[in-house]
């Protein structure tokens, strides 16, 4: 007896000047992009993603964490 698993899909996510910029993978392949805009977006385009990572830079710039 075979169980049927839905395919995996995860997003990274990287902020772009007034907005965000998001790959799609699904089972580890390239499935879409999408550029999310404006910046406050509900990021609506990935609720279908079991993870969503969103890169942040530690340290960077005048800010002295995040």
């Amino acid at each position: 007896m075979f169980a049927i698993v839905p395919s995996v899909r995860v997003a990274g996510v990287d902020g772009i000047k007034g907005g965000w910029v998001a790959i799609v993978l699904e089972e580890g392949r390239f499935a879409r992009d999408h550029l999310l805009r404006p910046v406050d977006a509900d990021f609506a385009e990935l609720n279908d993603a079991l993870v969503v990572a969103i890169a942040i830079p530690i340290g960077f710039g005048p800010r002295e964490a995040d």
